[in-house]
């Protein structure tokens, strides 16, 4: 458990502090938003490769 003296107190943050973390939050924001277009990228490609797939066509044997 975090001891209340562990945690920062704001008063004292500087304007470098407050950017700081907005550009870490930023940065997290922009490799989630990343993540989930890549993940629905690579589920369409999967989907339009099966809805574009040729029937399998049924094998002859050689006697018939």
């Amino acid at each position: 458990m975090n001891n209340i003296e562990d945690i920062p107190d704001r008063r004292y943050w500087t304007a470098y502090d407050h950017f700081k973390i907005e550009q870490e939050a930023r940065a997290l924001r922009r490799a989630a938003i990343y993540a989930t277009a890549s993940n629905l990228w690579q589920r369409m490609r999967v989907a339009f490769a099966h809805a574009g797939a040729q029937p399998v066509k049924p094998s002859r044997t050689a006697g018939a």
